[in-house]
């Protein structure tokens, strides 16, 4: 096992305890074969206690080990699950953006259940089991030196169990795989039911969302079953081999004992040494299932962590103040036939302000989520300063900006966590500040718990709320560079003035400002319009009366 490769020390204290176990656990075939052979035969009490009392103590002394390595292996337990969430949040967390929107959501919920199915297979129980295995060959061992060719039937029955237990495993393996495909399916459909419930209920689209649900729910039984009928057999054949280890070493021990080659007190100790060497096959194959989840976990966890992450080293400038510049850059996603834009070039120096204009489906948030680094470029070159923005540390990159997305959405927590996640160290008069300029004291003030009010669902807050609600955040980033993505949409008169007289304020204070929209509101004190309606290179042209 991987995982006992990982830590060599507690592995090694494992080993060592059930190989102590496990010679112990020959104490009640010991025990049974003096008590026949001797007791029964002469009678003399003093044996019988002695006997008696060597065996408890050797029963005591199992169990002392066996609580020892429940110790380890909980120990070893939780190590691993710690280090399989780290890595499996971490993953979610830092793979790239353009990755990850290609991964369905359940498939990506399914990569943090991963870490429970994982944990599983490392329950005390599962554990010891595989590390009783190998110890059988105690057992046989302890058969051969009563009875060589007892041992021998033993042992090829065992082989055969082994034999079946890894056919079934692959076969296990296969349908595991498909099983869990169909419930990250169930649970991506599941997750479309609650986030769009107002959308399934306006438009009657429940039955169609039903009907879906259904199909994926035949597909999960159909495959539960498949699964659970290849389980139920394998058991079956277990039982099999177990009753088959019985008859043939009790058959073939009786005709030992009548040729005089084996005593009656040694032929039932063979019988339990043998039932105790099949034992730990007969757990291991209770607890196939679960290894077999926890092995298509760690595969798909180790995949998911294989994927492009967002680099979380690389240069930081000193000193930034908003200069960007583009040099023939390009974007297309996956699919598409044409790049939303090719041939791009375009300079801004610190304090100028870039009106982005074009039609739905231009590319204007495609074209801010170049900038912050949530997509990269199929061509080109897009420059902070002087590096590549692929050279600096996106941690820091965004530090720089004052980003107010299309479509805000915000963390669960409270709204004082949002705010402050920004940035750990702001002061509450800059907190009070960008809350008034943002226009939310009213609202935050009309709630009972304020700014610890918890947001359990963004998307259900008001848009006009949303927006200010980012432009609050955004105010509280306070870089030099401004990005906003159609900042006036879904807003009222009021809120509309509000917003233009914030960027009139950052553009006064020297920010330099890139805003997505076609409103003509916004265009005052711009410098440059970049037309993306134009294909496939987009027009890049000076606006006249800049202010």
């Amino acid at each position: 096992m991987t995982i006992l490769k990982a830590h060599p020390v507690i592995s090694v204290k494992l080993v060592a305890s059930s190989l102590f176990i496990n010679i112990l656990a020959l104490s009640s075939s010991i025990f049974v074969i003096n008590v026949l052979n001797r007791y029964v035969t002469h009678g003399v009490n003093s044996t019988l206690y002695t006997l008696a009392a060597g065996t408890l103590m050797w029963v005591i002394f199992e169990w002392l080990f066996r609580a020892a390595r429940r110790r380890l292996i909980i120990q070893i337990a939780a190590n691993e699950e710690k280090f399989n969430s780290e890595k499996a949040f971490g993953a979610l967390l830092s793979v790239k953006h353009s990755v990850l929107s290609q991964i369905p959501p359940g498939l990506q919920q399914e990569t943090v259940r991963n870490v429970d199915q994982i944990r599983d297979a490392f329950s005390t129980t599962s554990v010891a089991s595989v590390l009783d295995a190998p110890f059988a060959l105690v057992f046989i061992a302890a058969i051969a030196l009563l009875s060589p060719p007892l041992a021998i039937l033993a042992s090829g029955i065992i082989i055969l169990g082994l034999m079946a237990s890894w056919i079934y495993q692959k076969l296990s393996d296969k349908r595991q795989q498909k099983l869990s495909h169909a419930y990250a399916i169930r649970a991506g459909l599941m997750s479309s039911g609650v986030k769009d419930a107002e959308t399934l209920r306006s438009f009657n689209l429940k039955k169609l969302f039903a009907e879906k649900w259904q199909v994926i729910i035949d597909g999960v039984l159909k495959e539960r079953g498949k699964l659970d009928a290849l389980r139920d057999s394998n058991q079956a054949l277990i039982s099999l081999l177990q009753g088959v280890m019985t008859v043939s070493v009790i058959s073939l021990g009786a005709t030992l004992v009548v040729s005089g080659d084996l005593s009656v007190g040694a032929l039932i100790g063979a019988n339990i040494l043998a039932s105790r060497s099949l034992s730990p096959l007969m757990r291991l194959v209770r607890f196939a299932d679960t290894y077999s989840k926890a092995k298509l976990a760690k595969k798909r966890l180790n995949d998911f962590s294989a994927l492009a992450m967002e680099g979380g080293k690389g240069v930081e400038l000193q000193n930034y103040s908003g200069s960007l510049s583009l040099e023939d850059v390009a974007l297309a996603y996956k699919g598409q036939k044409v790049p939303l834009f090719e041939s791009l070039s375009l300079s801004l120096r610190p304090g100028q302000k870039l009106i982005v204009t074009g039609p739905n489906g231009a590319g204007k948030t495609s074209f801010a989520r170049l900038l912050i680094g949530l997509v990269e470029s199929s061509r080109g070159q897009l420059k902070v300063g002087d590096v590549d923005l692929r050279q600096l540390n996106l941690t820091w990159w965004r530090e720089q900006l004052m980003y107010i997305p299309q479509e805000p959405s915000f963390i669960s927590g409270t709204i004082l966590e949002n705010l402050q996640s920004v940035k750990s160290d702001i002061e509450n008069d800059k907190l009070n500040q960008a809350i008034v300029l943002s226009g939310l004291r009213k609202w935050i003030d009309g709630l009972a718990d304020g700014l610890n009010t918890r947001l359990t669902d963004s998307d259900s807050l008001p848009l006009g709320i949303k927006k200010r609600f980012s432009l609050a955040r955004a105010l509280l980033m306070d870089g030099p560079l401004v990005i906003a993505d159609e900042p006036l949409e879904g807003l009222d008169d009021e809120g509309k003035q509000l917003f233009l007289q914030v960027i009139s304020q950052l553009h006064e204070a020297g920010k330099t400002l890139i805003i997505c929209s076609n409103d003509s509101l916004l265009f005052k004190g711009a410098n440059f319009q970049l037309d993306l309606s134009a294909k496939p290179k987009p027009q890049l042209r000076s606006v006249p009366h800049a202010a």
